[in-house]
């Protein structure tokens, strides 16, 4: 099934829909150029084009003919599309602190030594540091983290509960 016209827009129709002034072909081109800081680039084959396919579909519209000249504007049909694509865009940036934060979460599984999870050390140190900020994110680690994690947490209790007696006696001892 043909995808239908306009659901989506690429990064040149957003930038091109965003008339909120009259403006001609070559001041739309200098406006897209100034508003993305020149990352986005239209040729004005394509910003033609697009001109008339969007004037066909009602988006925009010719507000001035001087010569060869055409101006054109937003109209109301331009402006739901343009807030519909915003909307679309701001739910599919807010998936991706979440997806970054499982992404990384997998990540740290390959920077571990297996013999980290069970070792206290420095590294094994740092391992519930790393989930704590990555939970503040989002993250949910998996059940079988979390068991790793309990299992850590545990060691490195004991551990500095062992080094703690140690400085008591080794403290009596100096005295």
């Amino acid at each position: 099934m043909p995808r239908e016209k306009f659901k989506t827009l690429t990064e040149q129709m957003f930038y091109i829909l965003c008339l909120c002034e009259e403006r001609c072909g070559i001041e739309i081109l200098d406006s897209v150029r100034d508003l993305t800081d020149d990352r986005v680039k239209i040729g004005s084959g394509t910003l033609y084009d697009l001109l008339e396919q969007f004037t066909k579909e009602g988006m925009i519209c010719e507000t001035k003919i001087e010569g060869r000249r055409r101006s054109y504007r937003i109209t109301e049909k331009g402006l739901r599309m343009l807030d519909a694509e915003y909307q679309r865009l701001s739910l599919q940036a807010a998936d991706w602190p979440l997806e970054a934060v499982t992404i990384l979460a997998a990540r740290i599984e390959w920077f571990i030594d297996p013999t980290d999870w069970t070792t206290v050390n420095d590294t094994s140190r740092r391992i519930p540091g790393y989930y704590q900020i990555l939970q503040d994110l989002g993250y949910t680690p998996a059940d079988d983290e979390t068991s790793h994690l309990d299992q850590l947490t545990a060691a490195i209790t004991e551990a500095d509960s062992d080094e703690n007696e140690e400085d008591d006696e080794n403290e009596e001892d100096d005295e």
